[in-house]
């Protein structure tokens, strides 16, 4: 309660619950205890604004108590918004709050920008997301969504939420976006981009196929962040034996920046692999054994224990590394169960996938060389090879509406 400001204030009890009311301001907030009430009787003096509990020192309100009333029976919110109308005048809805702030988002070239919030109140309440103190025409939701950002879209963002009792505006969000894209680094074919993987042990005794040869062989084409994963039993998952950390070895077929790893392992009862962090090195020239190679890693990353089943999940690099060959170490929660998991992929990052410009008022077009590009007369496609398009050469267009795409194996 503020100092020197009138409030009014109601306990409703019942058998289920107790419900605290207090108005200020024209409006009325409420607070539930679910705790299921005993029955009792006014057994001796009442006493309101004194508090002498057994063992503690008599606590007096320090203010003015005034019109006060017990009643025989339960009131409703409506009998209490009645109440506090008469003594304030009128009673304006429960003001809006933002229970949940929107956080920082660091991004690359076409990810997924997601900004929740939430917000308490009486309804109607309007909602209007902000970037960089310009309005977002339809952006009205709790939640702001851009499912393809790109550098422009970096900046400020903040929600105003209100009602007629009030207007409430956000913590401040600072995204920014990279102008580099980050690509999953998927398998073109067995062996061709993953090769010569080795693990400290081999988990066969139960499934013969589970070992280090089905790391990477789940097509995750489009697998969201946070999608489940249903590789369960099918042949493509993998784990090690026994009660130690798992370590892999892996090389892939060229030297890429890596910025993070996709992951996925088993999590639940019974059937959790049981890693909580992950130690990643990388190397140029030198194959890794799989075994401690004697140096901390220069990534160490924590991975969810929290999602049931396996959860295809990113994680960020805090250092961003370089290299063609690569070591894994995976250390358990406990030692016991099976360590291991469904999936892995490393994220590398590339420059925008494909851009357009006129040169000698003839179109060229520029792709990173680790993508296809293809064509095709309509957007909806058939989508076929670009026949006679050389990347970064101007060119002639095969017919009045060309559309390019590229294409990532």
């Amino acid at each position: 309660m503020a100092d020197g400001q009138w409030h009014f204030l109601a306990l409703v009890v019942t058998p289920t619950n107790a419900t605290l009311y207090s108005g200020t301001n024209h409006s009325i907030r409420t607070a539930v205890d679910t705790f299921a009430q005993p029955v009792q009787t006014f057994a001796g003096t009442t006493m309101i604004g004194l508090d002498v509990s057994a063992g503690e020192a008599a606590r007096a309100f320090n203010g003015t108590i005034d019109e006060v009333a017990i009643f025989d029976h339960a009131l409703s919110s409506s009998d209490i918004n009645t109440l506090y109308a008469a003594g304030i005048g009128n009673v304006l809805p429960l003001p809006v709050d933002i229970t949940l702030q929107p956080t920082n988002q660091t991004l690359y070239y076409s990810d997924r920008l997601t900004l929740a919030s939430a917000v308490s109140g009486a309804a109607p309440i309007t909602n209007q997301w902000y970037k960089d103190d310009v309005a977002i025409p339809g952006a009205t939701n709790v939640t702001f969504v851009n499912t393809s950002v790109r550098p422009s879209d970096a900046g400020n963002y903040y929600l105003v939420s209100g009602n007629v009792a009030n207007t409430v505006t956000s913590s401040v969000a600072n995204v920014t976006v990279a102008n580099t894209f980050l690509r999953i680094l998927d398998p073109k074919g067995t062996g061709k981009v993953y090769g010569n993987i080795i693990a400290s042990s081999v988990f066969g005794n139960q499934i013969p196929t589970w070992g280090p040869s089905n790391l990477f062989k789940t097509d995750v084409t489009l697998l969201p962040i946070g999608a489940a994963m249903t590789t369960e039993g099918s042949g493509k998952e993998w784990a090690v034996a026994g009660t130690n950390d798992a370590w892999i070895s892996f090389q892939v077929d060229n030297s890429y920046p890596v910025a993070a790893v996709y992951w996925s392992q088993r999590v639940g009862s019974g059937t959790g692999d049981n890693m909580q962090s992950m130690g990643i090195w990388s190397s140029d020239t030198t194959p890794f054994a799989a075994a401690d190679p004697g140096t901390p890693a220069p990534n160490q990353i924590g991975l969810d224990l929290t999602s049931s089943g396996p959860v295809w999940q990113r994680y960020m690099l805090t250092t961003p590394i370089t290299g063609r060959y690569f070591l894994l170490h995976m250390q358990k929660v406990q030692l016991s169960g099976n360590p291991g998991g469904s999936e892995m992929r490393l994220a590398v990052t590339s420059p925008p996938p494909l851009s357009a410009g006129v040169l000698n008022q003839l179109p060229v077009i520029t792709w990173p060389i680790s993508g296809d590009l293809q064509q095709a007369s309509d957007p909806q496609g058939p989508w076929v090879p670009a026949v006679g398009v050389t990347n970064g050469v101007p060119f002639t267009p095969a017919g009045e509406n060309r559309y390019f795409r590229l294409k990532f194996q």
